[in-house]
């Protein structure tokens, strides 16, 4: 994958490159004088795989600009899956400290229950706190209903308070619809004040549509309350934001990706200005999780 940006002439200049192949990905940047120096680099492997058990390792390494190494992050997960369905994964991230040891940083466990159309996750992040030690800070639960063509999902998110109690934070409810070629989905954002209340905070709607020679194009429109107006139930918002996503299979095999953001006039907030190109990638071989 190959990234480039507009100059300030409007010029589209490259600024990095990603390479990618089986489980390991690199993303590598051009210096000053014009050589290639690492920017990321990703390696990716199964430690253990059955039936009902997988454990992976993720490790990612940091550069600086003279390709010398400032960190090393690494994943460990064990997924166990359940004959119903469900599944408990457990992840651990390690940083790399002063002296090049890993040292254990955030720990996510993640449990997931099935009953018919209906899937509950428990999610519950723990992070280093001042003592040094391990504790829970962080909890979301999903429900999720329907099926591949039409599903229904609400996230309720909790943080740790100063007296230790878990108390709502947040709130994501999301509809997702799949018509042939075309997906549409709606996300509706809730923040929690503090007086406990749970109010509208900004609504995301994403389109999708795959034509018949593969380009695909995904337009996501964020709405939010102007300026001085009071937050509430209604959905009528104005626009704050348009993204157009375009990617377009290439005769050679690679996939050529364009994103366009669209914000508010300056003369009138409720109307879109002009389209604004923000970057242009070429992807080849497994690029699809790479960093830009």
């Amino acid at each position: 994958m190959q990234e480039f940006t507009p100059d300030a002439n409007g010029n589209m200049i490259a600024r990095s490159t990603a390479l990618s192949s089986d489980g390991n990905q690199a993303l590598v940047r051009q210096s000053i004088n014009g050589q290639s120096v690492p920017l990321d680099q990703t390696e990716s492997k199964t430690l253990r795989e059955t039936a009902t058990e997988k454990v992976t390792e993720q490790i990612v390494h940091h550069y600086g600009p003279g390709g010398e190494i400032l960190s090393t992050d690494r994943t460990v997960t064990e997924e166990h899956k359940r004959p119903d369905g469900g599944a408990f994964v457990e992840s651990t991230i390690q940083h790399s400290d002063l002296s090049g040891g890993m040292r254990e940083v955030e720990r996510r466990a993640t449990n997931t229950s099935v009953q018919g159309k209906t899937s509950t996750t428990d999610l519950t992040i723990s992070r280093i706190g001042l003592d040094g030690h391990l504790a829970p800070e962080e909890k979301h639960k999903t429900v999720k209903t329907g099926d591949e063509k039409v599903t229904h999902e609400e996230e309720e998110v909790f943080k740790v308070s100063t007296n230790g109690s878990f108390t709502p934070s947040a709130r994501n409810v999301t509809d997702k619809t799949v018509s042939g070629e075309k997906t549409t989905s709606q996300t509706a954002h809730y923040e929690t004040d503090y007086q406990g209340r749970s109010q509208l905070d900004n609504l995301k709607v994403t389109n999708t549509a795959k034509s018949s020679d593969g380009r695909q194009v995904t337009e996501v429109n964020t709405y939010g309350y102007p300026p001085g107006q009071s937050r509430g139930d209604t959905p009528l918002q104005a626009i704050q934001s348009q993204q157009v996503i375009e990617r377009t299979p290439r005769p050679d095999g690679t996939v050529a990706e364009t994103l366009s953001v669209r914000l508010p006039s300056l003369s009138d907030s409720g109307r879109l200005g002009p389209a604004n190109l923000i970057s242009q990638k070429v992807c080849s071989g497994k690029c699809d999780d790479t960093k830009p």
